[in-house]
């Protein structure tokens, strides 16, 4: 993938199918050229052949000099390799230390290191055979000179000696003179002198100048000079850098490591990690502009870009089908390189333009916003802030002029700038009461029985449940709903929800759902009537006429053929819909309504119209377009008193009430006369025969009744009496 500037790669590498994972991965250094990404090699090369070719029989040491994570174990290990591979590697040996592995005692990193050089010595020479007991006499009795400079190292010593033991300079008399004979040249390779603690680093220093002039002896040192030397001057007050070019011969500085290098590997790296990546869903440009406005200047080093991929291929691995890849390695990077401005994001979503909050100017929230930019490094603040802007688009207004909308893109996509997607940054999991995006696409693109396994799976559990979750549903579908002609129907998928609809819209009323939600069976009815739009009118007249016939769900069928019907008629807020535009002709409409009818009236006739879920919505449909039939059904079924009660009941509404102080609404029962004069029944007639059945009535029956009676004697309880504007309307 390039970039739209310059032909820059953006993931793939050009030769990024040859990476080699431990050369991306921690603390896990390379060990050979061909492993090398960042072109340490030549640095190492030239480090490696100075010191083997040197003439010279003089000890040396050589400091390799960089910050944490600039490669210097990579660059030791490749001069361990081209010691030992090169043309004088008959006559080198190579000895490892490092001083992190062993004891932090005031002894235990001089014995260690004595112990180190005398296990790597040859055996088969034998004035080699004799380094050996003289190195160890003299660890044993340096080991002995208490925690100071070794300038007293001889003094100190010769205090302890016993009668008849050799001295310090005897022992390195005869350590020089059969070194000396050898042809041979020794190089210790001493790493992480800067992880150690500042006692540890001083004593390990004193080490190295005790030995630091043993002939054919080379030391090369690998640490940063900061941090060695703001512990030095713990020991040698405001010494701490002289004391390391006392001791360091030959300072080598790291090598910067090229810009285009480091993003070359990082972007064969994240390659790796995020396979495989759809290109329908990856947006080139904005991966461009969200790597160079930000995430470069997050990752300055190989061992950034090792601590980075080794987050994402750990936290990516389970989401990868759930989050927008972009969004989710600009979060890992904040999460990385700047945790402060990570957890801001986490702990308050709606400043981050999440969620309903009123903020007349945006502007406004810029102070907070710059309270955790306050804890960045001052050379990442405007790159972090391009970040968060190319991250969550609203920002755009609190440090620009730019305003967003939330789109469906977001939605669809899952992107940490919409309330679907911004949990999934955080909690690495799918909410239990979620389809995953992979479900989400086979409900969308499947067959009718795909549909039906995933549905029947889905939406289980009593009816609040199925309620929540078929509302959650909804809002998930949308976005992911097909927008072309060609691509495959989600008409049985559609079908299925309406099919299962009536079941739970009976519950939705204002005490189970926000109060700016619409209601289920709306927004059901939205993503159909937008389905059927991508089909020809010869598929919207067979899917129409097979849900009027069979569908259970009558409520949302009625609520369907109203909704198309207002693209003619209008509402007394909106104008009809030009003719061209018009979903379906009203001939159509018609004929739909004929066999809705038929069944309604097969319901009356069997006395089970009250058993419809959905009952109360479906009588004043009924009552709309065939009024007759409906009345003459009302009048028989209020002569007997269980049906009458059965009436009421479902024609109980409910809506949420709630004082200043109230966290929670309170459930408040209304009725709608007008729902009873619709069906040609006189409420004032019945209030005495309702008041007198109450007497014996019981649970939401007897709320019905009261509700009822108390409506009649006070008609303003009725809120289609104190609202002109539901006066008709019913339900």
């Amino acid at each position: 993938m390039e970039s739209a500037e310059g032909g820059k790669p953006m993931l793939k590498g050009s030769d990024s199918s040859g990476l080699d994972a431990r050369s991306l991965r921690g603390d896990r250094p390379i060990n050979k050229p061909d492993q090398d990404r960042f072109d340490f090699g030549p640095f190492a090369r030239r480090i490696a052949d100075a010191i083997a070719q040197r003439a010279s029989t003089p000890g040396l040491v050589v400091g390799v000099h960089g910050a944490w994570g600039t490669g210097k174990t990579s660059v030791l290990n490749l001069i361990e390799h081209f010691l030992k591979h090169g043309a004088e590697r008959s006559r080198v040996t190579v000895i490892r230390f490092n001083p992190w592995w062993f004891s932090a005692t005031a002894d235990g990193l001089l014995r260690a290191f004595f112990g180190q050089v005398i296990a790597s010595l040859p055996t088969k020479t034998k004035a080699l055979q004799k380094v050996r007991p003289a190195l160890a006499t003299l660890a044993k009795l340096l080991s002995k000179v208490p925690l100071g400079g070794f300038e007293q190292a001889a003094e100190g010593v010769g205090e302890l000696l016993a009668v008849g033991e050799p001295s310090v300079e005897d022992l390195r008399r005869q350590i020089d003179k059969h070194v000396i004979s050898q042809r041979r040249r020794f190089v210790i390779l001493v790493d992480d002198l800067d992880r150690l603690p500042h006692e540890d680093i001083y004593q390990m220093f004193r080490v190295v100048k005790a030995v630091a002039d043993f002939p054919r002896f080379t030391y090369v040192m690998a640490f940063d000079p900061e941090i060695v030397g703001k512990a030095l001057a713990h020991y040698v007050p405001d010494q701490g850098r002289s004391y390391i070019e006392k001791i360091v011969q030959v300072p080598f500085a790291m090598p910067e490591v090229e810009r285009e290098r480091l993003d070359h590997v990082l972007f064969g790296g994240l390659e790796q990690v995020l396979h495989p990546i759809d290109s329908n869903r990856f947006d080139k440009q904005r991966w461009g502009n969200t790597y160079y406005g930000g995430i470069r200047a997050l990752v300055r080093s190989p061992r950034d870009i090792a601590r980075f991929l080794d987050t994402l291929s750990v936290s990516y691995a389970s989401m990868r089908e759930e989050v927008d890849a972009i969004d989710f390695v600009a979060m890992e990077a904040l999460r990385v390189f700047v945790p402060e401005v990570h957890r801001a994001i986490a702990g308050n979503p709606v400043m981050f333009g999440l969620g309903f909050r009123f903020q007349d100017d945006p502007k406004k929230d810029a102070p907070w916003h710059q309270a955790y930019l306050d804890k960045v490094a001052p050379d990442l603040v405007e790159p972090v802030k391009d970040l968060l802007k190319r991250t969550f688009p609203r920002l755009s207004a609190v440090w620009g002029n730019i305003h967003y909308k939330v789109s469906d893109e977001w939605r669809r996509d899952r992107r940490a700038c919409s309330e679907e997607g911004f949990p999934l940054y955080f909690r690495w999991v799918i909410p239990s009461d979620r389809l995953t995006v992979a479900e989400l696409r086979r409900l969308v693109a499947g067959a009718a029985e795909d549909v039906r396994d995933v549905l029947d799976r889905y939406l289980v559990g009593d009816l609040m449940v199925r309620l929540a979750r078929t509302r959650r549903l909804i809002g998930d579908l949308g976005p992911h709903m097909p927008s072309e002609p060609a691509l495959p129907s989600s008409l049985p998928l559609c079908r299925a929800l309406i099919d299962r609809c009536d079941d739970v819209a009976a519950l939705d009323n204002p005490t189970t759902k926000s109060d700016m939600d619409l209601p289920i069976q709306w927004r059901l009815c939205w993503l159909v009537v937008r389905e059927l739009q991508r089909h020809p009118p010869e598929a919207r007249a067979v899917f129409m006429v097979a849900a009027c016939e069979s569908s259970p769900s009558l409520g949302t069928i009625v609520s369907l053929l109203d909704q198309l019907r207002t693209e003619h008629t209008g509402t007394p807020r909106t104008a009809p819909i030009a003719e061209g535009d018009r979903l379906v002709d009203m001939a159509s409409l018609d004929r739909w309504r004929e066999i809705v009818c038929k069944r309604v009236q097969d319901h009356a006739n069997k006395g089970t119209v009250l058993d419809l879920p959905e009952a109360s919505a479906v009588l004043s449909w009924w009552a709309h377009v065939d009024r007759e039939a409906c009345e003459a059904w009302a009048k028989q079924v209020v002569q007997d008193d269980s049906m009458l009660l059965q009436l009421l009941e479902k024609k109980l509404r409910f809506s949420s009430a709630s004082g200043m102080d109230d966290r929670v609404g309170r459930e408040k029962p209304y009725m709608m006369l007008d729902s009873f004069t619709q069906l040609g029944l006189d409420p004032s007639a019945l209030r005495d025969r309702v008041a007198r059945l109450a007497e014996s009535a019981s649970g939401r029956i007897l709320q019905a009744s009261r509700v009822f009676v108390a409506t009649v004697d006070n008609p303003r309880l009725d809120p289609t009496r104190r609202d002109p504007a539901l006066r008709g309307k019913g339900e």
